[in-house]
This record gives C-alpha cells, sequence and structure tokens, in this order.
C-alpha cells in the first residue's frame, strides 16, 4: 500500500472554507458596508462643509459658498470611492496570501510525513508539488480564477511587472473598466492602486468561489481524497 500521499480529509478542507466564508463576511459587514451610500455621504460632507464656513453677509456670497462646499463634496467622494477599490485590491491579496499560506503549511505536513520536508515558498513549488502527487492543478474547473488572483494580488503588491504582463496576455477582464463600475476610473499611474486594475465586487466574488472550491471536500471525494505520489 502506498503510504505517501496527500490527505484533503473533511475536517481540514472544513476548516479552510469556515475561514474563507468568515473572512468574506467580516469584509462585507465591516469593511465594504461602510461605502454602501456613497452618494448620500457625499451630501452630508457638503452640508457639513457649508454649515460649517465662518460665513460673514458683509464679503462672503452664498452662492459661492455652496459652490466650494460642492467641490470639495465631489473630491470627497472621488477619496470615498478610491478608498472602497483600494479595499477591495487589499481583500483580493489577503484571500491569495491565506490560500498560499495554508496550501504551503499542508503540503509540508503532509510531504513530510514520509519524507524530508520539502522547500516550498511560491506558486512554481505548489504547482510542482501538487503535479508529483498527481494532482494537475491547471486542470481543474477553477484554475483560471485562482491564477488571476495570484496574479492580480502580486501585481497590487509589486506594480509593474511580469504579474501584470502576465495578465495582458491572458486578456484579464479586469485591466478594462466595467460599465457603470465602481472602479471604472479609479485605476492608473496617480491612483491610489497605482497601476491599470480594475476590480470590482464581482472579481472578488469569483476568486472567493475559486478558493472555496480547492477547499470543498467534496470536490476531493469525486477526483480522490488520497492523493498518492506517482
Amino acid at each position: 500500500m502506498n503510504d505517501d500521499f496527500l490527505y484533503f480529509d473533511h475536517f481540514l478542507c472544513r476548516f479552510h472554507t469556515d475561514k474563507i466564508k468568515v473572512f468574506s463576511r467580516v469584509y462585507r459587514e465591516k469593511i465594504l458596508s461602510a461605502f454602501n451610500d456613497i452618494e448620500n455621504d457625499v451630501e452630508k460632507e457638503m452640508d457639513r462643509i457649508a454649515n460649517e464656513y465662518p460665513f460673514n453677509p458683509d464679503f462672503d456670497d452664498p452662492g459661492n459658498v455652496n459652490e466650494w462646499a460642492y467641490g470639495k463634496g465631489i473630491d470627497y467622494g472621488i477619496n470615498l470611492s478610491e478608498s472602497k477599490c483600494l479595499f477591495m485590491a487589499f481583500s483580493a491579496v489577503a484571500l491569495y496570501h491565506d490560500w498560499e499560506k495554508s496550501i504551503i503549511s499542508f503540503l509540508k505536513k503532509e510531504i513530510g510525513r514520509n519524507n524530508p520536508i520539502p522547500s516550498i515558498s511560491k506558486w512554481q513549488h505548489i504547482v510542482k508539488w501538487l503535479k508529483k502527487y498527481d494532482t494537475p492543478i491547471e486542470t481543474f474547473e477553477f484554475y483560471h480564477d485562482l491564477n488571476e488572483l495570484r496574479l492580480v494580488s502580486n501585481a497590487i503588491k509589486h506594480g509593474e511587472g511580469s504579474s501584470l504582463s502576465d495578465l495582458r496576455e491572458l486578456n484579464a477582464s479586469i485591466l478594462s473598466p466595467k460599465e457603470n463600475g465602481d472602479c471604472s476610473y479609479s485605476s492608473g499611474e496617480f491612483s491610489l492602486l497605482g497601476i491599470d486594475l480594475y476590480i470590482e465586487q464581482n472579481d472578488l466574488d469569483r476568486y472567493e468561489a475559486a478558493l472555496l472550491k480547492f477547499w470543498e471536500h467534496q470536490f476531493w471525494q469525486t477526483i480522490g481524497e488520497k492523493r498518492c505520489r506517482k
């Protein structure tokens, strides 16, 4: 009997899927919810600025004050929208790096049961070791979104470089603004993110679904939860 295998057992998978779901719930309820009504927040900011202006009827024109408050409110709204996009970008980075940390820890533990603990620190190592255990991740249905998440995470961290170039070669939809998207203008060299990436909530939903699928126990039961070394 081959005792050299990776074992995707029920408790392991449940632990990781629960962790992803908790992260998603906290992100949506504690962070994303802060940007639920940007238009109303902008109106409140305009009113606050106008009301706090030290108005002097001998020198100030009410119309000029309101126009000034309007301009400040628009700037505030742009800052809120860019902040929302930045938090979505950071969430993508967090999702990927939690998966990367988890799969590396899993591989070292499983392989180390019957072998010297391997040196695994990056994507290429992960793919190589999974293949050694008859798990060609590139063939899995969720691979496209998982790989895109990896490239997006790296591009957010490092800016212009190989990951952004790979996204361009893949013609990834995340490189183009979406019609009526939250981040349709918040990109480029002078944005908070500093690169041309248009991360929307539906992109985060795709990435989360890919990670959940990777750790879904039923998926591993279907293809074999014990992945024996070739």
